[in-house]
Formats: structure tokens, sequence, C-alpha cells
């Protein structure tokens, strides 16, 4: 809806070598890239995106009808043992009760608040009608990020999402943690709400099975004809503050969050550390 989005466009054709840009009538920065066993479907979640404050419904979309179009039918012609499908955005509900007795929110407050609707929260039915259509092409592997944090979330039986979080950004509880303190009437309970914010997190919603909103890092992915394999790197904000090029096996704090799907179920398992 930005009246800056075909000229936003240009500059990024210019200085990014896509290996796409969208579709002869629908300009865009999404594409197809086969990588072995793994096909990866790229979108565009900005250039045809209804504003997140319009009414949810079956007319608000996030993705347009002609980007939507060739996405299901990519995924439908695919034969790839794995197709992924990378989001700029999360696809992970981030549903915070503020009613758990021990965050003891006044009654204005304890309720269920949805913390980010410039993500696919803002676009609930879409979400939902694209997770059936991933599902019944035989499940995807949803890559995501831009929300300072990491997720592992299984959003059925098929489908499931690798949410990376920021190598070097502040962390989304760390940006929280600022916000709060903006207002003195409810900045205590602000605080309570981001010391427990990872718990609140899987509480929200239990399709979420890791929820790490303290640590920098990345994600590596491992996929063969068998099985595929996540490896969350992560570290806390004050490693990020600290020279280790010379040592890099002495980061302080540094974890390790291992989940893997067998091609046969596509159910994401975790395997090791601290999920």
């Amino acid at each position: 809806t930005s009246p800056l989005r075909e000229a936003s466009l240009a500059a990024f054709r210019r200085w990014w070598a896509n290996p796409g840009y969208g579709l002869d009538e629908t300009p865009g920065v999404f594409f197809q890239q086969s990588f072995g066993a793994l096909d990866l479907f790229c979108l565009d979640d900005r250039y045809w995106r209804d504003p997140n404050d319009r009414p949810d419904g079956p007319g608000k979309t996030l993705l347009g009808q002609a980007q939507r179009d060739w996405l299901l039918q990519r995924l439908r012609g695919s034969d790839a043992v794995w197709k992924a499908v990378a989001s700029s955005i999360s696809f992970t509900p981030i549903e915070l009760d503020l009613a758990v007795p021990a965050l003891g929110a006044p009654p204005l407050l304890a309720r269920r608040f949805l913390l980010n609707v410039d993500h696919w929260d803002g676009f609930p039915q879409a979400r939902r009608e694209l997770i059936d259509a991933f599902d019944a092409a035989g499940g995807a592997v949803l890559l995501s990020g831009d929300i300072h944090a990491a997720f592992a979330t299984r959003h059925s039986a098929r489908t499931f999402e690798l949410t990376t979080p920021a190598v070097s950004s502040t962390t989304l509880a760390d940006i929280l943690g600022r916000e709060v303190d903006r207002d003195p009437a409810t900045a205590e309970v602000g605080r309570r709400m981001v010391e427990q914010l990872d718990a609140l997190i899987v509480h929200g919603d239990p399709r979420v099975a890791l929820a790490r909103t303290r640590e920098h890092g990345v994600v590596l992915i491992d996929a063969d004809m068998g099985s595929l394999r996540a490896r969350f790197l992560c570290q806390p904000p004050e490693a990020n503050a600290t020279r280790l090029y010379e040592r890099p096996d002495s980061v302080p704090g540094r974890r390790e969050h291992r989940f893997e799907a067998s091609a046969d179920t596509r159910t994401l398992v975790a395997r090791s550390g601290e999920e």
C-alpha cells in the first residue's frame, strides 16, 4: 500500500541479485530455487499486502492473489522431498495471556493480546488457509525471521516452522523491556511479563516447541532424502559484545537447540539440548 513500493522494488533489484523477481504482470521479490532434495519458495510479504488494521476475513491478503496462486501451483507441482517456504515474517502465533495469575495484571490488562500484527498474526484466516494448502501438498518447512527471537513451531501434522533469531540486533525481550518502562503505571507488570516471556509464548499456543527471546544466533539446516535436521546456534546478548574471533570455541553461554523431522512423518522432534 506504500506509494513508494515501486521505487523500493527498483532499488532492491538494482542492488540485490535475486534469482527471480515475481512474474511478468505481478512484480515483487518472490521466486523459486532448487537445492538437491529441497525446493525453496521465497515469498514477498510486503508488496501486495493489505493494511494490518483491515478487519480479518476472506478478502484480507498478505501475499496478493497472484502470488498466492503462483505459490500453491508451484508447491503442487514440486516433487522435491522437502518444500521450504521462506517468509520474511513469522507464521508463529505470539499470543500473550496476561491473565496468568503470576503476572498480577490489573483487570484492564488481564486478557490475551497479540504481540505483533505486522506478522502473520495480523492475517489469521490467510494463514490458516495457507497451512491447510501446505498440508494438502504434502507438508512444508516454513523458514522465517524478523521477530528478533528463535522459534520452532509445529503448525500441523506435516508443516512446521523454524524462525531464526537476530544475529546482532536487539533481542525481542530487550526491545519489550525498554518499552514497558515507558508507562510507570504498568511498568511492574510489564517487567514480570518480559521475565516470563518465553513461557508465556509457549503457554499462548502449545504448538510452539521452542521460544528463545533473549538469544542471538542462526539456524543451520541439513536436509537429505531421509530427514531434515536443524541446529539453532544461540548465545546471550553479552556474548555479542565480546571479541572472540581468535577464540570462537570460548563463547560464554553458547547454546544449541536441535530438531529433526523424518521425510516419512514430517513431524518435528526435539533431539537434544534445552528444547
